[in-house]
């Protein structure tokens, strides 16, 4: 398996495309946010960093929760040709 710190690495460039791409959509969403709302996909970003903060500072004992948590994150990019497919769960 590719150390935990390319996934991490992995997964904020995906972050990055997804932002990068939501911004530059044009959508209607003012009184629905649905799933293609630029805000609420920034949004999703957004946590999606956090999450990888908070999971990147576990102590020793939450390591394989650490692990399962950023390889539940990287599986909506399994398509991606950097993709390390021993991040599939």
């Amino acid at each position: 398996m590719k150390p935990l710190t390319t996934l991490t690495g992995f997964l904020l460039d995906r972050f990055d495309e997804d932002e990068a791409a939501t911004l530059t959509m044009v959508c209607e969403c003012v009184d629905d946010p649905g799933p293609g709302c630029p805000a609420r996909v920034l949004a999703e970003c957004e946590a999606k960093r956090r999450i990888i903060e908070q999971v990147s500072d576990v102590g020793w004992g939450g390591y394989a929760v650490r692990d399962v948590i950023l390889e539940l994150l990287a599986l909506p990019y399994v398509e991606d040709q950097d993709f390390d497919p021993a991040w599939a769960l």
